[in-house]
């Protein structure tokens, strides 16, 4: 599905980051797990998604 205007501005008008995300914010994650920094983690689900899921919506019946 391409991401038109309307539902460009929709997402980031719902989401508290209030801007889409970057291939880089994505690529942060694995790379700050992959780093000393990120050795006291040892499992769980990372949601890198600029606070969609914090909505509680399901994001296909809005979208797609």
């Amino acid at each position: 599905m391409a991401l038109t205007d309307h539902v460009e501005y929709t997402i980031v008008d719902l989401i508290s980051m209030v801007r889409l995300g970057e291939v880089e914010d994505i690529a942060t994650c694995p790379l700050y797990l992959a780093s000393l920094k990120g050795s006291n983690l040892i499992g769980g689900i990372i949601q890198v998604n600029a606070g969609l899921n914090s909505l509680n919506i399901k994001t296909s019946h809005y979208f797609g």
